[in-house]
């Protein structure tokens, strides 16, 4: 990857092992946990649900269903603030307090690709890169895509976060499995990318591959190594066309945590009702926690020790692609890798008027220009967006990074694409 930039990757929970919370008192289980159609609830206020019960799904085909953490009851159906942004339709269960086994492993457990998908699917696993793109669909690729190519995403260059490099260093067995499944439905080279500054990872992942002939490639740190375009670029030389799919260039990407996910629901019959999400930044105890979804960013920041401080800024994710918080009441969703909290004592910049330096441009790695964009999207031009290309801007950050000036142009970027998809929308 030539372009992208180099910030500091402020890793303090490298290392950390996983730990498992106390059970929250609620559990907010968003009916948006996918690209796709949004599910509808399947139960009602006052109804008792079990462990890996359905509770939401959508007939249509892009969309995944979501599951019960915990045997409890619903306490409500309502809109609730969206990690993301936006209000949504959120059950709240309220937990029976009781503790959970783990589901027995069946190593003996018989399948092929169609069952294997079948299985996916109803287990409602997607990308947990971040994406949150069905994983299902990804791996159904259309009449005509011949897929020569397996990436598996390990690169986590985003700073501050570390369950990817963890999950590796505990679970290598169980992602190669999961790996194993992936190479069954599609028949295709396995390449895994992890960036270099990850040893223990790619130790781990090369003892577990050692009867296997997936290829195990050590990447430069450089941010944003770990996006699909990107990885894809530094290990194949493949360039996803604009407004194109990795599957129109032979390839299909898969991230480490759905790749385990996908291994719990073959081998255990486990839908994704938790995941491994790092909180770290200004809390007492930074690390990396198995988590139930649905549990509130605050209840995970006391886990974590509470706040070191007082806290300016929750962010759903990294500094570079996160999203700021409008309050720590959200609960975790399928995507959600981190929680990185900032102080009061840190200083955010203001902005001042472009320089017209460029540095936005030399960084992209889309070869996009960042500051034009974002002027036609400040001046509501959304055509003349469009046509610059900023559908293919896929949220890095790096122009906002690299900008002396510190426009918020990656801000102005996504009110472009949001007001670019409603309009096609209303069409």
């Amino acid at each position: 990857m030539k372009r992208g930039v180099h910030p500091l990757t402020n890793k303090i929970t490298e290392g950390s092992e996983i730990r498992d919370i106390k059970i929250p008192d609620k559990l907010y289980i968003y009916m948006s946990q996918h690209i796709g159609a949004e599910c509808k609830p399947l139960v009602k206020k006052g109804e008792k649900v079990e462990r890996f019960q359905k509770i939401g799904e959508s007939d249509q085909y892009v969309s995944t269903p979501l599951h019960s953490p915990v045997d409890g009851t619903v306490e409500d159906i309502i809109k609730h603030e969206h990690p993301v942004g936006h209000e949504c339709d959120c059950i709240v269960i309220r937990p029976d307090k009781k503790k959970y086994e783990e589901p027995t492993t069946n190593d003996a457990v018989k399948y092929n690709g169609k069952d294997a998908l079948n299985i996916i699917r109803d287990m409602g696993i997607v990308g947990l890169g971040g994406a949150m793109f069905p994983t299902h669909v990804k791996l159904s690729p259309p009449e005509g895509k011949k897929i020569d190519t397996i990436i598996i995403n390990g690169a986590e260059c985003e700073p501050y976060l570390t369950a990817d490099s963890q999950l590796m260093i505990e679970h290598a067995k169980e992602i190669v499995k999961g790996i194993e499944i992936i190479h069954d439905i599609i028949d295709a080279q396995v390449i895994i990318g992890i960036e270099d500054n990850k040893k223990k990872s790619i130790k781990a992942l090369q003892e577990a591959v050692s009867e296997h002939d997936y290829l195990i490639k050590a990447l430069p740190v450089k941010y944003p190594q770990g996006a699909e375009k990107a990885l894809i670029k530094s290990l194949t030389g493949r360039i996803v066309p604009a407004g194109g799919l990795p599957m129109d260039i032979g390839v299909v990407v898969c991230n480490v945590g759905t790749v385990f996910s996908i291994y719990e629901a073959i081998y255990k019959q486990k839908p994704i009702v938790e995941r491994v999400v790092t909180v770290t930044g200004d809390v007492k105890k930074p690390g990396n926690f198995r988590t139930m979804l649905g549990t509130t960013f605050n209840h995970l920041v006391k886990a974590a020790g509470g706040y070191a401080g007082k806290p300016n800024v929750v962010m759903c994710g990294g500094p570079m692609m996160g999203i700021a918080q409008k309050t720590d009441a959200v609960g975790l969703i399928k995507g959600n890798n981190g929680i990185l909290v900032f102080n009061e004592d840190r200083k955010f910049p203001d902005s001042t008027d472009c320089i017209r330096c460029g540095k936005c441009i030399d960084v992209c790695p889309m070869n996009l220009v960042p500051k034009i964009i974002a002027t036609y999207s400040k001046n509501k031009k959304f055509d003349l967006a469009a046509d610059n290309h900023a559908m293919d801007c896929f949220e890095c950050g790096c122009c906002n990074y690299a900008c002396p000036s510190k426009i918020d142009i990656l801000g102005l970027i996504k009110q472009s694409k949001a007001e670019i998809r409603r309009k096609k929308d209303e069409k």
